[in-house]
C-alpha cells in the first residue's frame, strides 16, 4: 500500500437533512398570540436539525393566523427563528406592519436561509410578535415548518 494521495475537491452542494413539522403549536390552534412587545416567541411548529460546520439551513414556516376582534388583528412582526438553548435569534429584516381585517384568517409565513451558524443542535421556525392587544390575533389555525440543511 502507497502513501495517502492529497485530498480531492469537495463535492457538489446539496441537502444534508430534513425536518418537517405540521399542527398547532404551544400557542394552541384559537389561543391569541402572545403580546409581550420585543419578545418574539415560536409561532408555527418548530423543525430541529443538526448543522455541521459550514452548514446552511434553509426555512420556510407558515401558520394560518385571524382575528375575531372588530378591530381586527394589528401589528404583527414575522421573522424566520432560530434557537439552540438559549434566546431566539432572528434572521434578517423583519416582515412588518401585518394586519389582517375581522373575523378573517389568512396564511402567513416566512423563508429564510440561515448561514455562519457553529455546528450543533437548532429549533428553527416562524417567530413574531404581536404587540396591538386591542386588535388580537385570537383565531389562529395550524401551521407547519421545512427545515433543511444544506451543504
Amino acid at each position: 500500500m502507497g502513501p495517502t494521495g492529497p485530498q480531492g475537491p469537495q463535492g457538489p452542494s446539496g441537502v444534508v437533512a430534513v425536518d418537517y413539522q405540521s399542527g398547532t403549536t404551544q400557542t394552541g390552534t384559537t389561543a391569541p398570540l402572545p403580546t409581550p412587545a420585543n419578545v418574539p416567541q415560536f409561532l408555527a411548529p418548530v423543525a430541529h436539525v443538526t448543522v455541521g460546520a459550514g452548514q446552511r439551513i434553509y426555512v420556510s414556516s407558515v401558520r394560518v393566523l385571524g382575528s375575531t376582534s372588530t378591530n381586527g388583528g394589528d401589528s404583527l412582526t414575522l421573522w424566520i427563528c432560530y434557537q439552540d438553548g438559549g434566546a431566539l435569534m432572528k434572521v434578517g429584516s423583519p416582515l412588518m406592519p401585518l394586519r389582517i381585517a375581522p373575523k378573517q384568517r389568512l396564511p402567513f409565513g416566512a423563508t429564510a436561509v440561515i448561514s455562519g451558524l457553529p455546528a450543533g443542535t437548532y429549533s428553527v421556525g416562524l417567530c413574531g410578535t404581536a404587540t396591538n392587544t386591542n386588535a388580537p390575533w385570537n383565531d389562529n389555525g395550524s401551521g407547519s415548518t421545512t427545515a433543511l440543511v444544506l451543504r
